[in-house]
C-alpha cells in the first residue's frame, strides 16, 4: 500500500477547498439575472376578431403600449387569428405586462409579474379563448421560458 505523504495530503486537500471557494469567488457568474422578455404574442381562439392591448409598466411607469387587431379563428380550417407585438424593450428588468382586449374593465386586465419568472429570458403569449370547448373570448396569459435569443418556448399557463 502507498504511503500517504504531506504533499498527496495537501493536494488532495486543496481540491474541494478550490472548489468550494469558487462559487464564493465567481463575482456574479452564474448568480440569477432578472428576466428578459424574448417575445409577446397573441393567439386569438375564439370565432370573433378582438383588439387586444399590451401595457409593460416598470414601477408604475409605462415603458411600452400596443394595440393589435387580431382575426377570428376559423372552425372550417382551424386556423387561429394573431400576430405578434414589436418595440418593447428588449432590456431585462422587473416589469409588470397588463393584457386585455375590446372594451374589458380594467379591474378583468390580466396581469403577468415579471420578477416571477425563474429563467433570465422567457416568452408571453396573450390567449383570447381556448383550443377545447370555451371560445368565449376569455384572456389568459401562457409563458415559457426561452433561450436568449431563442424563439422556441414551452409554454405554460397562468
Amino acid at each position: 500500500m502507498a504511503s500517504l505523504t504531506r504533499r498527496k495530503i495537501l493536494q488532495w486537500g486543496g481540491v474541494p477547498f478550490v472548489l468550494g471557494a469558487s462559487g464564493c469567488t465567481s463575482l456574479g457568474v452564474g448568480s440569477p439575472k432578472e428576466p428578459r422578455l424574448t417575445r409577446l404574442t397573441v393567439s386569438n381562439h375564439d370565432f370573433e376578431a378582438h383588439t387586444v392591448y399590451a401595457l409593460i409598466v416598470d414601477d408604475d411607469e409605462p415603458v411600452f403600449w400596443g394595440a393589435m387587431d387580431v382575426e377570428a379563428a376559423d372552425p372550417d380550417s382551424n386556423h387561429i387569428g394573431g400576430g405578434g407585438f414589436e418595440g418593447y424593450s428588449a432590456e431585462s428588468g422587473a416589469y409588470v405586462l397588463y393584457a386585455w382586449r375590446d372594451d374589458q374593465p380594467q379591474s378583468d386586465w390580466k396581469r403577468s409579474d415579471f420578477s416571477e419568472y425563474d429563467g433570465s429570458c422567457f416568452a408571453l403569449n396573450i390567449q383570447i379563448g381556448t383550443v377545447s370547448g370555451d371560445r368565449t373570448g376569455e384572456v389568459s396569459l401562457w409563458s415559457g421560458s426561452t433561450l436568449c435569443g431563442d424563439e422556441r418556448s414551452g409554454e405554460h399557463g397562468n
